[in-house]
């Protein structure tokens, strides 16, 4: 049987200089050994008969060629002795259609499959992030393949796409599939006071690239631990008001995987609460709902000056004297 083997690219993808690696491309391996001649459907001979038992040139389904055996005459049997030939036996059965996908996530991951849009099935990885399907119910054909990962947090990842064309009775193996890590804020809405904090899961002890965009692209690294899980931080105070976006790829030893998902971050302007000081009491003119010394220490500053804060004017008579000093010492609290 032939055995065809199919690389497909799935991206080139520009890794971090500081690298050895300053290209890579990521790629899955497709291997089909195909069907034999006398059960792929396929007049291979010519003769207009196809296949077993059709075709006389086959003996079994399995047989590789459609040929027709060219039987010599058969000897004359010999004139004395005696005896019986036999002969004869079985056919191999039907050889079976088969499609195999492997390759590599996150630990203890779900898998869901998708052919042509639609669930198709679903496995777990392993302790180690691998993972390996095989189904024999599929027809002959063209088909679509999609593969996404969920990780131990909830998070779903882009889809990986796989396309196979199966014949009667191949078997089509698909492996070096390598998922791209998962990825999301902490929190999507934050202020510049408080850090943004990243988080997501990708194949154990690899090297995560998160490229994290805004008004500028930044790309910061983090090595992923043994259960595949990683965590980045963007301090307090480093990121202007304004919107972001952040997406992950995963680098083990030379193989890269390509980006998954676009996540979104809004950094907001700090909201001062604006403090109604109706409800206090006189002469508490900072509104910590005391008065004490620091009220004292503000009504002195602006003793005597003009344009004082009418809030300040204890008495309304539109400056600050040793009224509103009077009016304070009655409200006093500590």
């Amino acid at each position: 049987m032939n055995k065809i083997i199919l690389k497909y690219i799935i991206a080139i993808v520009i890794f971090l200089p500081s690298l050895v690696m300053a290209n890579t491309v990521t790629t899955f391996n497709l291997d089909i050994v195909d069907s034999p001649q006398c059960f792929d459907g396929i007049d291979n001979d010519g003769d207009l008969k196809i296949d077993f038992p059709d075709d006389p040139g086959c003996s079994s389904p399995g047989d590789n060629s459609e040929l027709d055996i060219i039987v010599p005459p058969p000897t004359p049997p010999a004139p004395t002795g005696g005896g019986s030939a036999g002969g004869g036996g079985g056919y191999s059965t039907n050889p079976i259609t088969t499609l195999t996908l492997s390759g590599f996530a996150y630990p203890f991951a779900k898998i869901t499959i998708l052919k042509d849009a639609q669930a198709m099935a679903s496995v777990d990885t392993t302790a180690d992030g691998t993972f390996k399907f095989s189904t024999e119910k599929l027809s002959p054909g063209s088909y679509n393949f999609s593969i996404f990962a969920t990780d131990v947090f909830g998070i779903k990842t882009s889809l990986y796409n796989v396309p196979v064309t199966i014949s009667y009775g191949s078997l089509a193996q698909v492996s070096n599939i390598f998922i791209a890590p998962t990825l999301s804020f902490e929190k999507n809405n934050i202020t510049p006071d408080v850090s943004a904090v990243l988080r997501g899961q990708s194949r154990p002890n690899s090297q995560v690239v998160i490229n994290f965009s805004g008004s500028s692209e930044e790309l910061f690294t983090v090595i992923a631990g043994k259960d595949g899980k990683f965590l980045y931080t963007v301090g307090q105070n480093k990121l202007l008001v304004g919107s972001y976006q952040a997406k992950a790829k995963s680098n083990m030893q030379g193989e890269i995987s390509g980006y998954g998902n676009i996540v979104d971050l809004q950094v907001e302007k700090v909201n001062t609460p604006i403090i109604n000081c109706i409800l206090q009491k006189k002469g508490d003119v900072n509104c910590d709902g005391k008065i004490n010394i620091v009220d004292f220490s503000i009504l002195a500053y602006w003793y005597g000056r003009s344009n004082a804060p009418t809030k300040y004017d204890l008495n309304g008579d539109g400056k600050i004297s040793l009224i509103e000093f009077s009016i304070m010492a009655y409200y006093w609290t500590i």
